[in-house]
């Protein structure tokens, strides 16, 4: 709106998947879990005064995961993604990005994925011809290699539109 003032804290708006993934091999896994955290923190700022929802940190889920077999993960990163979705849509913003960027990208393929290598086990013990299995193996790993990368790349670009947004407009 033309009466909107920038907040006093301003949002980092500029993440990169590449940063991401270098950060992470140096840190040994350390940095994503941090910029998950912020990422958190940086959606319940700018939406929760409009949705009235706070998503749980993240530690907290990583924590609570185990205890239900991951299906606390998947409830979690569901309602988290939509929520990006909405406050996209209610800032106007021109991305399309929600809880079925999660499931496709993130779940289904690495869940194909791990049941096609399953299959080419068992057609390998079959006998079946090598070459028809690796083809089929190499193809799923590459799927469940690049979907979460995809995902990822997606969230954060959602992410930067969001916080570029609210460093402008509150």
């Amino acid at each position: 709106s033309p009466f909107a003032q920038a907040p006093a804290l301003q949002l980092p708006a500029k993440r990169k998947l590449w940063k991401m993934i270098l950060f992470g091999i140096l840190t040994l896994g350390i940095y994503p879990a941090v910029i998950w955290s912020r990422l958190v923190s940086e959606v319940n700022l700018v939406a929760s005064r409009y949705d009235g929802e706070r998503s749980m940190p993240f530690l907290g889920m990583v924590l609570l995961a185990p205890l239900t077999l991951g299906i606390h993960a998947l409830v979690w990163s569901n309602k988290l993604c939509r929520r990006i979705g909405t406050e996209l849509q209610r800032r106007s913003i021109p991305y399309s990005f929600g809880s079925s960027d999660f499931w496709l990208w993130a779940f289904v393929l690495s869940a194909i994925s791990g049941i096609c290598f399953g299959i080419c086990i068992a057609l390998v013990s079959l006998r079946f011809d090598i070459y028809i299995v690796i083809w089929v193996l190499l193809t799923f790993a590459f799927l469940a290699l690049v979907g979460p990368f995809i995902f990822t790349a997606k969230l954060l670009k959602s992410i930067n539109h969001l916080n570029e947004d609210y460093n402008t407009n509150g």
